[in-house]
């Protein structure tokens, strides 16, 4: 098989030409539009990745209340920041101590823009994932600007102490292939943690 020659199997046909030419055509899209110093404010090119960009620590809540989740609307919990804690033994004063197993929400430093033709998608960082917690992360539509809030989940009975700024999620930027392409995010989450 050549790589210009179609290849059909179970009614699927695939053009390994043309996809890769398509490929070739996102890459050079996707360098075209997207530049982190616009997407990402405060920009810090230590966070810059080969997928994607590091998103840090801004603060942690605890979840406070009951949530509601209707057809047409929420109700959100109450959510009460965390503040640091000092131990004897630390080597810097601005830790977050999860103690055990527990959700939290982790609202982070950054206010992302995403660009249009694009959706965010995000993954906890390796390091946290091997201390026995993970993020659990919604979509970052197209057009949505804001400083976005994610849940932390601890699954490990032991403690795990996050400093602050620490980089704890990864986001990529993969580009739009829906019907709703060209229309942008305008829901009530747009402009939150905006000043």
């Amino acid at each position: 098989m050549t790589p210009d020659s179609p290849h059909t199997h179970a009614n699927l046909s695939i053009d390994f030409y043309t996809f890769w030419k398509e490929q070739q055509e996102w890459k050079t899209y996707y360098k075209q539009h997207v530049d982190w110093k616009e997407v990402v404010t405060p920009f810090n090119p230590a966070h810059v990745t080969p997928a994607g960009y590091d998103f840090s620590v801004g603060s942690i809540s605890r979840i406070g209340s009951r949530g509601e989740l209707f057809r047409d609307d929420k109700i959100l919990p109450i959510y009460f920041e965390m503040k640091h804690e000092v131990f004897p033994d630390d080597l810097v004063s601005d830790m977050y101590y999860l103690r055990g197993v527990g959700s939290y929400i982790v609202t982070f430093n950054e206010t992302v823009k995403i660009p249009e033709g694009f959706t965010g998608l995000m993954w906890s960082r390796s390091s946290l994932i091997r201390m026995g917690a993970n993020l659990h992360t919604a979509i970052w539509d197209s057009g949505y600007e804001g400083k976005s809030s994610s849940l932390l989940v601890v699954n490990t009975p032991y403690s795990i102490r996050i400093q602050q700024d620490a980089r704890i999620g990864h986001m990529i930027l993969v580009p739009v292939a829906t019907d709703q392409y060209g229309q942008s995010y305008n829901g009530s989450y747009q402009k939150e943690g905006v000043a």
